[in-house]
């Protein structure tokens, strides 16, 4: 045995990577036994083949990809750093600027002699999007809004670097929807549907009020002057006799060729001003209501 001490140059070691399909099987059941990989993968050598596939589709390592990827319903997700290291080994010619406050959050990306895209997130956005009650959102928001922006502006500008890789927290976002469809689902329960309701606009159908009448205008007024009406309070007497009342004191002056005594026009005004407070409109007429009444007028002074 000799004393002589290997020198491996750095990157000397091959890359161990399974070159086709029945390696990638062979590398997932050796793998799937680990206990060092992430727990969700222990055991499950169908779940490591498909992040390898994933990881040698971004061209990275199955290794790095066992720590990085996982898959959520069906598609790939990953954390933001890994997006970063992906644009910055693929493009390292690309603008990449990011501002952070604990409140909201920049995120600037730009191909060389590209046109920059800039995505914005800030708590309201959060909010909105229903995330803003959820635990990493309320211990560490600036960090989450920075990684959610970064995301966004990755996959709009380098999309066929990332892939559609999203964050982990986007999909299990989409996960938890799913599983709420899943429970209504086994409960026998319908999936609630949005319903688009079209709203005629608001028509006041409310009657407008009839002119305000004032029976009270004139209503204590007693007539005083002589005929079948003497002693009468206008509240207390029928509309329709008292209007053919006043037409026969009228008719009577008239028949005689006589001028209405001052007292009797007092009374003709002060009657005609209550029936107005009632909404009736007296109407002249040549029929007396009766001719004893009439006889009560013959000596009217001229």
């Amino acid at each position: 045995m000799t004393n002589e001490i290997a020198k491996i140059e750095r990157g000397a070691l091959p890359t161990i990577a399974p070159q086709n399909l029945n390696e990638v099987m062979q590398f997932s059941e050796m793998i799937a036994k680990s206990q060092i990989i992430p727990k969700a993968l222990q055991g499950k050598p169908a779940d490591i083949a498909v992040i390898l596939m994933n990881g040698n589709e971004l061209g990275i390592g199955p290794m790095q990809a066992l720590q990085n990827i996982s898959v959520i319903n069906g598609k790939p997700a990953s954390e933001a750093q890994l997006m970063l290291a992906l644009i910055q080994s693929r493009c390292p010619e690309a603008k990449i600027d990011i501002k952070s406050t604990e409140s909201a959050a920049e995120v600037t990306m730009c191909r060389p002699g590209g046109i920059p895209f800039t995505a914005k997130w800030d708590m309201s956005r959060a909010k909105a999007m229903g995330l803003a009650q959820k635990e990493n959102y309320i211990k560490q928001p600036g960090t989450m809004l920075k990684w959610r922006a970064v995301s966004e502006a990755a996959r709009t500008v380098f999309s066929d670097v990332v892939k559609g890789l999203h964050l982990r927290d986007e999909m299990e976002e989409v996960r938890d929807t799913d599983d709420k469809k899943d429970r209504l689902s086994a409960l026998g329960k319908p999936e609630p549907k949005e319903v688009k309701v079209d709203v005629e606009p608001t028509i006041d159908r409310t009657p407008e009020p009839a002119q305000e009448r004032i029976p009270g205008v004139c209503a204590d007024f007693v007539i005083e002057v002589e005929g079948p009406m003497k002693g009468k309070r206008l509240g207390d007497t029928d509309p329709a006799v008292l209007a053919a009342y006043l037409n026969m004191i009228e008719i009577t002056a008239a028949q005689k060729n006589k001028t209405i005594p001052a007292e009797f026009q007092l009374v003709i005004k002060t009657c005609d001003k209550y029936l107005a407070s009632l909404g009736e409109t007296r109407k002249k007429t040549a029929d007396p209501v009766d001719k004893k009444d009439q006889s009560e007028f013959a000596n009217f002074n001229g």
